[in-house]
């Protein structure tokens, strides 16, 4: 990654798909285009219980809080983006995974939607 930091092409406002705020595109995005670079902080947290947290391991037992505008991507079942974690450097990529217009609202599907006890009630995940 060039810039460890990049959230200059997203915007946060209120959500039009869930409570509270979302994330939104600054400008138009294309297929495998990088949308959003960040770091994060691994951080002693249960995110069973916090939703604000991001699953930082494929284990489901480390959770991290994200730079810039991450933490404001709503999930879904239908998501435009995703995103890529780099466990050793701590960092991400959020890739546009279709076609993106201006002002869309950016989503992924969380890591942890079906393992973490906080997205039970989501409606999208198939958590046992």
């Amino acid at each position: 990654m060039n810039n460890k930091v990049n959230c200059s092409n997203v915007s946060v406002r209120k959500s039009e798909i869930a409570d509270g705020d979302g994330a939104f595109a600054k400008k138009d995005f294309l297929p495998d285009e990088i949308v959003e670079t960040g770091i994060v902080r691994v951080i002693p947290i249960d995110g069973h219980k916090c939703p604000y947290v991001f699953t930082w391991s494929n284990s489901f037992d480390k959770f991290a809080m994200g730079s810039g505008c991450s933490t404001f991507y709503n999930t879904s079942s239908k998501p435009n983006c995703k995103m890529i974690r780099d466990f050793e450097n701590n960092t991400f990529q959020i890739i546009a995974i279709k076609h993106i217009k201006k002002n869309d609202e950016l989503t992924h599907l969380y890591k942890g939607i079906n393992h973490r006890r906080c997205f039970k009630d989501l409606g999208i995940c198939t958590f046992s």
